[in-house]
């Protein structure tokens, strides 16, 4: 298996064989969250009017976005997943409802991937069962691509994601606790923790780097310009140890879909 790192939206563009788009703060932990809460399908799209469109063809679509990490007016929330547990929390249902994302690197990654043969989403919650689920199609080519700030900035959460990804892929021990603590204490994770970014709620932190939460991998199809996201369960993801930050995470614990 040859396995090719890459990242951004330059990369996204160019990325061939199996492809992971990895974006941890934070399109794809809402993914994963949204998916675990029941949410059917969960849409990926690239512009804030194709949700709107989108929420005219389902009525009952939650719209999840952000641009330049704010929300977006006339969606039902912005892109956060402790937003997103609140709101379950408060009485919103997820189950069976489609869940329409806008963001402008992760959705913006899986859209543009266009020479990819078949594509995951992927966050530090289901970097494992991600692993494991390419790792059960012996791919000859996998490209991860770490999709960084705005699409246009790397980032050490992004990197550290495919970084483990790609030690699962290769049956390599990789040693979660310690890297996650070091990731916690960059300047940008502790700026973010103290709530130096306004739009991005501090409470989002643990939730992002709960790593091997949930045993399921995200595979998107692109229909045109809308990615179609579904969980697939990968049960042997749970032999390997979860890590989570000094507080619990998730909705209901490490779960399925």
């Amino acid at each position: 298996m040859e396995i090719r790192r890459t990242r951004l939206l330059a990369g996204a563009v160019e990325a061939e064989g199996v492809v992971v788009i990895i974006d941890v703060f934070r399109a794809f932990s809402v993914s994963a969250y949204a998916a675990a809460l029941g949410a059917r399908p969960v849409l990926a799209v690239a512009e804030k009017e194709r949700g709107w469109a989108l929420r005219e063809r389902y009525p009952d679509a939650v719209l999840s976005g952000e641009a330049g990490a704010w929300p977006l007016p006339g969606y039902d929330m912005g892109n956060s997943p402790s937003e997103l547990l609140r709101a379950v929390a408060g009485g919103l249902r997820l189950a069976g409802r489609p869940f329409v994302q806008r963001t402008g690197a992760g959705t913006q990654g899986v859209i543009f991937s266009r020479k990819a043969r078949r594509t995951y989403v992927a966050s530090l919650a289901n970097a494992v069962a991600t692993a494991l689920a390419i790792r059960r199609l012996e791919p000859a080519r996998v490209t991860l691509v770490a999709m960084g700030r705005a699409a246009r900035e790397p980032t050490e959460e992004d990197e550290l994601c495919a970084e483990a990804i790609e030690a699962h892929l290769r049956g390599d021990r990789w040693p979660a606790a310690q890297r996650l603590g070091e990731l916690w204490a960059t300047r940008r994770v502790q700026g973010l923790l103290a709530g130096e970014l306004p739009p991005f709620p501090p409470s989002d932190v643990p939730l992002c780097l709960a790593y091997n939460l949930f045993d399921f991998a995200l595979r998107a199809r692109r229909v045109g310009d809308v990615a179609v996201i579904r969980p697939i369960r990968v049960p042997e993801a749970r032999l390997y140890p979860a890590t989570v930050p000094d507080r619990p995470v998730g909705p209901t614990g490490r779960g399925s879909p």
